[in-house]
């Protein structure tokens, strides 16, 4: 019925009440016939019901005919039931939920077309919510070890630039064209608004720190409360007064380690004017480390990693075969599992759309197979101390895909980046993993948790990860820019992209009259690029903290080419320490009225456990428990020395 209790996994329960089921006619636009039509069925329901009206669902404003109607409904001595000008507060508190039926589980999840419209529009979305959280953490750090003022009020003004794409229609691409462009620009000033607050910020720390070394500083800071293992891409601009430069490169670390360090192909299109490289290494938990860069060879490092070529590339924990008709992955063995562990992975197929913009006039989902890209090339543009890179070239008619296999040799993940110039219309373009998994269980990353899926084969929206169990061990797939998947017995289709018309409200018995002249605008013409990665795991996604690595490939450490000069802090520090199985920090910032500061935790594992935090900047210190699938908010009391209290999610 339309009014039951929503069960979240915590146990806790809210009311709910479904407009436009049952009767519960939403935003009538015949409200005089539908209060009759909606009276008469109260003598079957065991509560009242709730009947919204207005125009359309957009804000729209009630009818001078509608009020009248209702009035006069009111007023109405003849009728067996009673109308009242009501809220929905006012409702729910007139209800017994003791009475109600208790539904747990996902709701709407038909209309998949919005989970997956305008790949660009969403992830801008996540970049400006990782951006500006960012910028709160550590402009909160700036203003306790620097006394730099922390802007509230530039933070505000972002987060309502941000929070105003998320309306339904705009991040699920359903709108008009034009609206993305004042979408892209909302978008565009809250990013540069936390850049801008990020950097000052972590400028303002690092002129405090020690960074007096007889070569170029690079300070690499790590964003997440948790040390982040990564490969860290940097690129230095050597000083005019320098000869062009063109040689080998040594990096060190804080402790005075030379670490491997491999050239790769700059940003620009300047030779040996600036040098990009990349190597290896963990960044502490928020915190940071000073690497110095000189331009001499490295001394002699290990040259023991496994060699590779096209049709087969290696690490010390992979062997990956190429199939060399494709340039996919055809085979991945992972040593320290000794088992197969994927098939086929990265292999994209182009299939046939007829759903209109949200999938309303579709129960089917997708179409026909329409086939895969062709192999134009496939080069070994890679290999060295750090990594391997394979760069493979694709076509599917007028689109073109190039797509990089990343191998590095001391990470327990397999990377894939891609880059699509779109131009078909009404396809969709789906990228294939065939894990070696018998009945997996299928778990996806939400918001702030994890929930259950089955391997039904049916569209459904994708957070940040996805992992498939086989017991004592599973596969991950993480990504930083796909928003919806499939899943039939163990093969995922990660949905890249799909290309309906703009704003199309489709009807099955018209749908293919739609635009016979081509005259529409088709939504994902053009580029688009994100990053998979595999993640082979002993034990469930919980023990390989699954949530933990796909927020690390979301929120990347940040490279601060920075002066050398005296300072008062150390070359490596971490400003928060949070020790806990299956905890994450996701805020940490100034409370939005006074001069506290918020945390705000999140227990994502479905079990209870201890929780310690850290915070050394301004030397606080506390333990807590912390309940499974919590979204715990906590206020640190300045008046109190920053002891903790617990409070809901708007501070109070």
């Amino acid at each position: 019925g339309p009014l039951f209790r929503w069960r979240s996994p915590d146990g806790s329960s809210i009311l709910a009440f479904r407009c436009g089921s049952d009767g519960a006619n939403a935003y009538s636009q015949q409200v005089g016939k539908d209060i009759y039509d909606f009276g008469h069925q109260l003598d079957k329901m065991p509560h009242d019901m709730m009947m919204l009206y207005g125009v359309s669902n957009h804000g729209g404003a009630p009818t001078k005919q509608a009020i009248a109607d209702i009035k006069a409904a009111a007023a109405d001595a003849g009728k067996s039931f009673d109308v009242a000008f009501s809220a929905a507060e006012s409702f729910s508190a007139a209800q017994d939920p003791d009475s109600l039926p208790v539904f747990q589980g996902e709701l709407m999840v038909r209309a998949y077309g919005v989970f997956v419209n305008h790949t660009e529009v969403k992830r801008n979305n996540r970049l400006g919510e990782y951006a500006l959280a960012n910028a709160e953490k550590f402009a909160l750090l700036a203003e306790c070890l620097a006394g730099r003022p922390y802007p509230r009020d530039k933070l505000t003004a972002a987060w309502q630039d941000l929070l105003f794409n998320q309306f339904h229609d705009i991040i699920g691409g359903a709108s008009v064209e034009a609206a993305y462009s004042d979408a892209r620009d909302l978008h565009g000033r809250a990013r540069q608004s936390a850049a801008e607050t990020l950097h000052y910020s972590l400028q303002t720390m690092a002129c405090d720190i020690d960074t007096d070394v007889a070569g170029f500083p690079l300070v690499v800071w790590n964003p997440n409360a948790f040390d982040l293992t990564a490969g860290i891409e940097a690129e230095l601009q050597w000083a005019w007064e320098f000869p062009w430069y063109a040689g080998d490169l040594k990096v060190t670390d804080p402790e005075g380690r030379v670490l491997p360090c491999q050239i790769i192909q700059e940003k620009s299109a300047l030779p040996r004017f600036r040098s990009r490289f990349v190597f290896h290494d963990t960044i502490p938990s928020l915190g940071y480390h000073v690497y110095t860069v000189t331009q001499e060879s490295q001394p002699m490092v290990p040259s023991d990693f496994p060699t590779s070529k096209t049709t087969q590339l290696a690490s010390r924990r992979f062997l990956v075969d190429i199939n060399p008709q494709t340039g996919c992955i055809a085979s991945v063995f992972d040593n320290l599992l000794d088992r197969e562990v994927m098939q086929a992975a990265g292999l994209p197929r182009v299939l046939e759309d007829q759903g209109d913009t949200w999938a309303f006039n579709t129960t089917e989902g997708y179409g026909a197979d329409l086939g895969g890209f062709q192999l134009e090339s496939m080069q070994l543009v890679e290999q060295g101390p750090v990594r391997t890179l394979l760069r493979t070239r694709l076509r599917c008619n007028d689109s073109t895909m190039e797509q990089d296999l990343i191998l590095y040799h001391e990470s327990d993940v397999i990377e894939g980046r891609f880059r699509v110039h779109w131009r078909e219309k009404r396809r969709v373009l789906k990228l294939y993993f065939d894990a070696c998994v018998n009945d997996p269980a299928v778990t996806a990353g939400i918001p702030y948790g994890a929930i259950a899926r089955p391997a039904d084969g049916r569209e459904q929206p994708a957070g940040e990860w996805l992992d498939l169990g086989a017991g004592d061990w599973g596969v991950a797939l993480l990504t930083d820019s796909v928003f919806g998947y499939d899943v039939r017995d163990a093969r995922v289709g990660l949905t890249l992209l799909r290309a309906p018309i703009h704003a199309h409200y489709g009807h099955p018995d018209i749908s293919h009259q739609i635009d016979p002249a081509g005259d529409y605008v088709h939504l994902e013409q053009g580029v688009r690029s994100g990053i998979w990665q595999i993640l082979p795991h002993a034990g469930d996604w919980r023990k390989a903290q699954t949530p933990r690595r796909a927020m690390g490939l979301n929120n990347p450490v940040i490279t601060l080419d920075e002066g050398a000069h005296p300072g008062s802090r150390p070359r490596a520090a971490s400003f928060l320490q949070v020790r806990a199985e299956s905890t994450l920090v996701t805020v940490m910032k100034k409370a939005e009225e006074g001069d506290d500061i918020v945390l705000r935790l999140v227990e994502y594992a479905g079990q209870a456990g201890r929780v310690e935090l850290r915070l050394p900047a301004i030397g606080a210190e506390f333990d807590m428990t912390i309940k499974p699938h919590a979204i715990m908010t906590l206020r640190l009391e300045s008046h109190k020395g920053y002891q903790p209290r617990v409070v809901n999610i708007l501070e109070e």
